[in-house]
């Protein structure tokens, strides 16, 4: 018996129309399965994936609000009446404490609030509202240094308490200066921290 009258099962050429029906019985076997996925309407946006875009949320800046909170108050007494501490407190310690005082706590706590509100929301405090707030803490304690006040030995200031009736006329120069920056630069922190809660712009591609 010769070779050629042997054949073997599956040893013969495929078939390609007989593959070509038996995917498509497999592919029939699935109801509705093709129809779904042509008629269901995609709810992702052109050019986009449908992934999840819930941004990641930063635990940081829940913790860097409760901070501005808190050293804001405290920055706001230092400002008030830190030079009465140390024996340069007088008249003014009352002034600022009904005007300056108040506005300095409500501007920071409300400011905190806000980075803790961007934190709740998913989105990030700026570097720009980080750093703003920085220079407002350093230049709110330069203040506290410098402002002259009453006392029983006349005007003086922690600075000159501190490193001599010299150093008052310089103090005296400085404090207006650090005040108005300080008070602006606080306003700057909140506009800054309100624009942080809303979340990033969007970008607006131009053809």
């Amino acid at each position: 018996m010769g070779p050629s009258n042997h054949v073997r099962a599956g040893s013969g050429p495929r078939n390609p129309a007989g593959t070509l029906a038996g995917r498509l019985r497999r592919t029939r076997s699935i109801p509705g399965r093709i129809e779904h996925d042509m008629t269901t309407p995609s709810t992702a946006s052109p050019g986009t994936s449908e992934a999840p875009t819930t941004p990641a949320r930063s635990p940081r800046s829940g913790a860097l609000g409760a901070f501005v909170m808190v050293s804001g108050v405290l920055l706001a007494a230092w400002m008030t009446a830190g030079r009465a501490l140390f024996g340069a407190g007088g008249d003014m310690v009352a002034w600022f404490a009904f005007s300056l005082g108040p506005v300095m706590a409500t501007l920071l706590v409300v400011t905190g609030w806000c980075i803790r509100v961007t934190a709740r929301r998913g989105f990030r405090t700026r570097r720009s509202t980080v750093v703003s707030l920085s220079i407002t803490g350093a230049l709110g304690l330069l203040f506290g240094l410098t402002v002259p006040d009453t006392t029983d030995e006349g005007l003086a200031s922690l600075l000159s308490v501190w490193s001599g009736p010299d150093s008052l006329e310089m103090s005296i120069g400085l404090c207006n200066p650090l005040g108005t920056i300080t008070v602006a630069l606080a306003v700057f922190s909140l506009v800054f921290a309100v624009g942080d809660s809303r979340g990033p712009k969007p970008i607006i591609e131009e053809d």
